[in-house]
C-alpha cells in the first residue's frame, strides 16, 4: 500500500518551509487549518506518532500494512490529540482520512516511491528540486503502459 511519511528531502525549497514531524513517522492531512494568513498550517501534513507537522511529505510503499492497521493506527492518533473520543477504526473521521491517504498516495505513486509532495491547503503537488521541469503526468502513464516507466508498484525485470 502507498502512503506517506515525513520527510525533510526538498526542505528549504520554499522560504516558508518546516519540518517538526519525526522524519520516516506517517503522516496525513491535518483534521483543521485555521484562518491565520500568517500560519504555515495550510502548507502542513500531520505526523502520527509526533502530532507535530511539516511541508514535505514522501511517498512511500508498505506492503506490510493493511488499510485495518493504517485505520487503527489513525484512529490511536487522532485519539491521543483529543479529535477523536476514541482509538475506534471504525469512526467515520478515521475512515474518511485514511482513504483520502490511500488515493492521494497512489495518485502521487504515479511519480514513483519516494516522490516528495507538498500542499497548499486543499491542493497537493508534486514537489521538484530547484531547476528540474515537471513532466505532464499523462505522459508519465503512457509511458507506465508501455513499460518504459516503473512506478515503484511493479516488480522489478529480472
Amino acid at each position: 500500500m502507498l502512503v506517506f511519511e515525513a520527510t525533510t528531502e526538498l526542505q528549504g525549497v520554499r522560504d516558508d518551509d518546516y519540518h517538526w514531524a519525526n522524519s520516516g513517522e506517517l503522516v496525513h492531512l491535518p483534521v483543521a487549518d485555521c484562518a491565520s494568513p500568517t500560519c504555515g498550517c495550510t502548507r502542513g501534513f500531520a505526523g502520527f506518532t509526533s502530532h507535530r507537522a511539516t511541508t514535505t511529505a514522501r511517498v512511500i510503499e508498505r506492503p506490510d500494512l493493511t488499510i485495518e492497521e493504517l485505520c487503527q493506527q489513525l484512529a490511536d492518533s487522532l485519539s491521543a490529540g483529543g479529535w477523536i473520543a476514541s482509538a475506534d477504526a471504525s469512526d467515520p473521521l478515521v475512515v474518511e482520512l485514511a482513504t483520502e491517504i490511500v488515493e492521494l498516495a497512489a495518485s502521487f505513486g504515479r511519480y514513483g516511491p519516494g516522490a516528495v509532495i507538498e500542499r497548499e491547503g486543499d491542493d497537493l503537488t508534486h514537489r521538484l528540486p530547484p531547476g528540474v521541469e515537471a513532466v505532464d503526468a499523462s505522459l508519465l502513464d503512457k509511458l507506465t503502459a508501455l513499460g518504459l516507466h516503473n512506478t515503484g508498484n511493479e516488480p522489478d525485470p529480472q
